[in-house]
């Protein structure tokens, strides 16, 4: 059946109403243009090994310690002045194609918005078995399961056709999904998921999206961290008839029919692991971008996403090579609410795996927007990030030995230092 015949099964159905109502109740998020103040976007190291030095959190913390000066004396006002530049939600999705899906449903669709269209209705048309299916990961299973849990029934429905790759190096990965669902069992697909070059930041993303967005999980629990499982008894089924009412006047966060329950020990740690990450999650929304405009120059001018995926929430960062903009999303998404999946989220985070479709391409033509200063920092580097191609396998080996190669090089090609001449 075609694209366009099996969207007019779901005109007037509870699915279409359950659309319009999600995107009613979307989260107007913002979304901080990023400046790179330093990186080590030079070395040809992991994405783990990133280093990251975000502009506005360095003078944000220089402002602080300025603040908790001893004296007046030490005070410089002057210095305590931290410029934010944030691009709002209306700036960077395309308003226009919400406001016609909400009030007209969607009966009279352009051809290029169908498939995508097509994707969110046959997940709402299945959100309760896809909600069971998540809702049953134990969080304390290994990495591995919980991927396989979080692809299979979230992100995959999401783009049209299913497509995605789950990376084939991951440790125990499942051969078929291991959610709790009876009838499932889905065969889980896997494939070469590496970013980057041996010139440039690289690695491997834990799941490729539709062949162009990079997802990594960034919080795995374990049952080292003592992590416990609540059920929610006051969990029901959703109303059909009014799909969207009972998460309206409630907080959207980390909920769910199964809440997990962390303890707040070691926060030292955590901060430390968190920075991490987010160099992490940034190394590659960067190294994506460039490797995605590589292999299809039409996608220059977008903001590619990347996310970092946790049990509960999602992040959202934004990576436009050709105009050097870094944005993340302010926000947490979270990806349940009170009742079960929270909707508006699962709507938004199709459209971001929509992005062609959803945002405004380059956004710098038409507001002043801040250049993450990767260009400037990585001048030296940059025709390798813009040569490298996704999926492209290589054996990491400079991580271990690279400044000893470069040490030999510089002994064999450089000069004995000169004595100073003595001052009369």
């Amino acid at each position: 059946m075609s694209v366009s015949r099996e969207l007019k099964t779901f005109e007037g159905s509870v699915e279409e109403v359950v659309l319009k109502t999600a995107m009613t109740d979307l989260v107007t998020y913002d979304f901080a243009n990023l400046v790179i103040e330093a990186c080590n976007a030079l070395k040809p190291v992991s994405f783990v090994n990133a280093d990251v030095l975000i502009q506005s959190v360095y003078l944000e913390e220089s402002k602080e310690k300025i603040y908790a000066a001893d004296s007046l004396e030490d005070l410089k006002p002057d210095s305590t002045n931290v410029e934010y530049t944030f691009v709002a939600y209306d700036q960077l999705f395309n308003t226009g194609i919400v406001k016609e899906l909400i009030d007209h449903g969607i009966g009279e669709l352009r051809e290029e918005w169908k498939p995508a269209v097509l994707a969110i209705l046959k997940f709402l048309r299945d959100r309760k078995y896809h909600q069971e299916a998540l809702s049953t990961m134990k969080g304390v299973g290994d990495e591995a399961e919980m991927t396989a849990v979080m692809v299979q029934h979230l992100f995959s429905h999401l783009t049209a056709g299913n497509d995605y790759v789950i990376d084939n190096r991951s440790k125990n990965l499942p051969k078929y999904c291991p959610c709790e669902m009876e009838n499932c069992k889905a065969m889980i697909k896997n494939g070469c998921t590496a970013l980057g070059s041996l010139q440039t930041w690289h690695g491997n993303a834990d799941i490729i999206l539709n062949q162009n967005i990079a997802v990594s999980l960034i919080e795995c629990p374990s049952k080292e961290k003592n992590l416990c499982i609540e059920t929610d008894d006051k969990f029901e089924e959703e109303n059909l008839s009014d799909p969207i009412q009972k998460d309206k006047d409630e907080e959207a966060g980390p909920s769910s029919p199964k809440r997990i329950c962390k303890d707040d020990n070691d926060n030292e740690e955590k901060e430390t692991q968190s920075q991490q990450m987010i160099d992490q999650v940034i190394a590659q929304t960067i190294t994506n971008a460039f490797s995605q405009v590589s292999k299809t120059p039409a996608l220059s001018g977008w903001l590619i996403p990347t996310f970092g995926c946790a049990l509960d929430h999602v992040i959202a960062l934004l990576y436009d090579p050709k105009n050097d903009v870094l944005l993340q999303c302010v926000d947490k998404i979270p990806i349940w609410g009170f009742y079960g999946l929270y909707l508006p989220s699962i709507v938004q985070i199709w459209m971001f795996l929509n992005f062609t479709v959803f945002t405004i391409k380059d956004l710098a033509d038409d507001y002043e927007l801040k250049r993450s200063n990767f260009h400037v920092l990585a001048k030296y580097r940059l025709e390798d990030y813009r040569k490298i191609k996704p999926g492209k396998a290589f054996n990491p080996t400079y991580d271990c030995d690279y400044y000893s190669d470069v040490l030999i090089r510089m002994r064999k090609k450089g000069k004995k230092a000169h004595k100073k001449l003595a001052e009369h």
